[in-house]
């Protein structure tokens, strides 16, 4: 009995002192004339017909740091992603997963 107790003991020990403190990351953003869109979770291979080149990410920050107020700044997204705007609705963009044809939809957050 007194093993399994020293043993379980140590256990607690081990594991105690091995703590990690992992920021929270934010939700992948894009920092856009003034705004924040945020990533939908919506992946497509197809860009819509009316749509429009705006830019590109000039600027990558860490996803567990508050995302930067400067013009075309991600938090996930690395510099040179496209983005494009949706003229139909202008509170969606589409930005480019880079390497892989397919494009993840931003939306205006309020």
């Amino acid at each position: 009995m007194k093993r399994v107790i020293l043993v379980l003991g140590l256990l607690y020990l081990m594991t105690g002192c091995n703590e990690v403190n992992i920021g929270t990351d934010y939700r992948p953003m894009l920092f856009l004339q003034g705004q924040l869109y945020g990533d939908t979770g919506v992946v497509i291979q197809n860009l819509p017909v009316e749509i429009v080149l705006i830019g590109e990410v000039k600027e990558l920050v860490p996803q567990n740091e508050p995302i930067k107020k400067e013009e075309l700044t991600s938090n996930t997204l690395p510099v040179g992603s496209q983005v494009f705007l949706d003229v139909a609705d202008t509170t969606i963009l589409y930005l480019e997963l880079q390497g892989e044809q397919r494009y993840v939809i931003y939306e205006l957050l309020e």
